[in-house]
Formats: C-alpha cells, sequence, structure tokens
C-alpha cells in the first residue's frame, strides 16, 4: 500500500477524512477504512466546516477538525490527540 511504503521511507503518514475516528475505529465508515487505521499516523478527523473556519488551526481547516496519534489511540481503544 501506498501508506505502508510512505512509512518504509521514514514519513509519517496522515489522512484527512470526513468522519470522526469514532467512526473510523467501530467499522461505521466501512471496513476498508478501518482497516487503513493501522497504516496511519495521524488522521485529521471530522468534517470540514466552513462556519468554523480558522487559520489558527494547526494542519486543519476547521476548529471542529482533531488530529489523532492513530497508534496511541488503536493502543488505548479511543481517540487520543495527537502531540505536535
Amino acid at each position: 500500500a501506498v501508506a505502508d511504503a510512505g512509512r518504509e521511507m521514514g514519513l509519517n503518514v496522515w489522512a484527512y477524512t470526513g468522519w470522526t475516528f469514532e467512526a473510523l475505529l467501530d467499522g461505521a465508515a466501512g471496513q476498508k477504512a478501518r482497516e487503513l487505521l493501522g497504516h496511519l499516523d495521524v488522521v485529521v478527523d471530522g468534517p470540514f466546516r466552513r462556519e468554523l473556519l480558522s487559520k489558527e488551526c494547526l494542519f486543519r481547516g476547521s476548529s471542529n477538525q482533531r488530529l489523532i496519534d492513530v497508534p496511541a489511540s488503536l493502543a488505548a481503544g479511543k481517540a487520543v490527540e495527537a502531540r505536535l
């Protein structure tokens, strides 16, 4: 997979999704989306919401979106926000 190739090169692999991490984790976004989590380092979750647009949000477009540390979240079984 492309994500694995990036990780093998020492890159952090991110995915931007309109789904929440919880929906990805429980399979509501589909089994393929759930499987992809194991290949990612960070997920930017939640839908972009124009009314919450903020240029102060690091790597996000709107303030409702979160930066999720995927390996830590999978280990914890719940969303763990990334510390950048």
